[in-house]
């Protein structure tokens, strides 16, 4: 369940998906909110939601002049599509989404997006303090691990993908949005570049320690807590 009633925004033109998931998110503790075209989309998103589900394809394609409306408002969306072309999300990603989803799609996966979102709105990067992560010990001001009386420095890019992991605990993180988040270059098909970046960062952190999930992106696989120890990273 939510912890306190997020207003979400759902903007699809399909009245079945629309119908069932706007049930299923407040079943889930959200207030929702619900339209069928964009400029209803528009008029509901005066209010300011917290998080705005888009269809790519509603309005022959305007939904990414939608997005760029919704971005210019500080307002958060998260797209969701039926095209699965890398270049698609590329180009969702860049317009400044805070993900993509492909449909047809798992709820309980959507339903995990929705809440990394929002637990990122309320827990911006400036805020990140030292970390426990398995052996090491995150050190933020420094940009640096500490695995027993070793110091390893992170460059700013191993640096910003292990923030990005932070943020998303237990969960996987697309490459389109370790490129996003990490400050790399946008990715293009065929490119494996933030695979090499991630690659650098395993070998610091330790074997197993950054999992690869076939199809979908990567995963930290290591236990992550405050420096007391009191408490698991949210």
């Amino acid at each position: 369940m939510a912890n306190r009633r997020y207003q979400l925004l759902l903007v699809d033109d399909d009245p079945a998906l629309r119908g069932t998931l706007a049930a299923l998110l407040q079943m889930e503790g959200y207030d929702v909110t619900v339209a069928d075209s964009l400029e209803a989309g528009q008029g509901a998103a005066q209010t300011l939601p917290d998080l705005v589900l888009l269809d790519l394809r509603l309005g022959s394609g305007k939904s990414y002049d939608f997005g760029r409306w919704l971005g210019g408002r500080g307002i958060p969306f998260l797209m969701l599509s039926g095209e699965t072309s890398s270049l698609e999300k590329v180009l969702t990603l860049e317009l400044g989404a805070e993900d993509y989803i492909t449909k047809p799609f798992d709820e309980a996966e959507l339903f995990a997006r929705i809440r990394a979102i929002l637990r990122r709105q309320g827990s911006p990067q400036g805020a990140l303090q030292d970390q426990l992560i398995g052996n090491a010990r995150l050190r933020v001001e420094r940009r640096a691990l500490e695995i027993q009386s070793e110091t390893i420095p992170l460059t700013e890019q191993e640096f910003h993908l292990l923030t990005t992991f932070l943020r998303y605990p237990q969960e996987v993180v697309s490459r389109e949005v370790l490129a996003r988040d990490s400050g790399s270059q946008p990715l293009a098909a065929g490119q494996r570049h933030i695979d090499v970046a991630v690659g650098k960062l395993r070998q610091k952190l330790g074997p197993g320690s950054i999992v690869a999930v076939r199809g979908q992106g990567y995963q930290l696989a290591l236990p992550v807590a405050s420096p007391a120890g009191a408490s698991p990273a949210r």
